[in-house]
């Protein structure tokens, strides 16, 4: 059976059913977030191990007030935030993977609703020519090796799996990368000579590639200045080799916000949205060899000639 957050039902657990799950939930890991400390619990120690490895390059936090959790209920697993928001499993057995996974989604979710002004979508986002540049595929669409490619042409990232924006401004979100065995193929086929070393990373051994770390693959988890999105490139397809076309942000408009979240809901967070993209140069993206892909993308962001706006190096 395929593991999914939309496989998740909404939580029916009274207040003191949920204290005593929460009773039993005793690994914990704590980290700081949007100016916010965040603390995770589960029952099961794998389960946080592997949660933790996947935030391990935020700043670490002893005094949390956004509280997560997840533990057995019955034969049911129960993930649930200090935001009320609880969710429920009953389709068999997890694995520890799979509850790490779940209480990614169901934590993350409750997370950026809780942040006032916050705005996240799916998609890759890296720092180009002193602006934030987002790349915006479908799971599997080759976003991560794009961003990774970047970051070789020293385009560092802010995050290859999610854009975090706080009014106008893009913030760093470290979280772990998940680099699949054909784009660790594409990137190891391409020779950059002056990429700070991350080529020969890329050929390291015993690394865990569902799950390498930000400072184990660029040598450092420092973020990128804070800075202002201003283009967007939406992954159209692959060819043998790469090219843009300008169109407008309405046209993006629908995909970005099914894979929207933020501090509101409904009408209000399609407006946030809208807001946000307006004015926002975007690009259809096909995808060639993954160095030739990142060159366009930084000679299509100079060209855009847009000004630049760095504020701050704090996360």
């Amino acid at each position: 059976m395929i593991v999914c957050a939309d496989l998740l039902l909404p939580g029916t657990m009274r207040a003191e059913e949920l204290h005593a799950v929460a009773d039993g939930a005793i690994h914990q890991f704590g980290f700081r977030s949007l100016g916010r400390g965040v603390q995770l619990r589960f029952d099961d120690p794998q389960a946080a191990q592997i949660f933790a490895r996947r935030y391990a390059d935020f700043p670490t936090c002893d005094n949390a007030d956004f509280h997560g959790y997840a533990g057995r209920h019955g034969n049911e697993y129960v993930f649930w935030t200090s935001q009320e928001h609880q969710y429920r499993w009953v389709h068999g057995q997890l694995s520890q993977a799979q509850i790490a996974f779940l209480a990614d989604a169901v934590f993350l979710r409750s997370f950026f609703t809780s942040v006032p002004n916050a705005l996240t979508f799916h998609g890759a986002v890296c720092y180009a020519s002193g602006v934030a540049v987002a790349i915006a595929a479908e799971s599997t669409g080759g976003k991560t090796t794009t961003a990774v490619a970047c970051a070789r042409r020293g385009m560092p990232l802010y995050s290859d799996e999610r854009c975090v924006l706080l009014g106008d401004t893009v913030h760093s979100f470290p979280r772990s990368l998940s680099i699949r065995p054909g784009g660790l193929e594409l990137l190891l086929r391409d020779r950059v000579e002056t990429d700070g070393g991350i080529g020969q990373r890329l050929r390291g051994q015993n690394i865990d590639w569902a799950c390498v770390r930000f400072s184990e693959l660029f040598g450092s988890a420092e973020a990128p200045p804070v800075a202002e999105l201003k283009v967007i490139f939406a992954i159209r397809g692959r060819s043998s080799s790469p090219r843009v076309a300008q169109t407008h942000w309405s046209q993006r408009f629908a995909p970005l916000l099914y894979a929207t979240q933020g501090s509101c809901r409904g009408i209000d967070l399609a407006s946030m949205l809208a807001r946000a993209l307006t004015g926002i140069k975007t690009f259809d993206l096909v995808l060639g060899a993954p160095d030739q892909t990142a060159r366009l993308l930084a000679e299509t962001v100079q060209a855009a000639a847009v000004p630049p706006l760095a504020v701050s190096t704090r996360r």
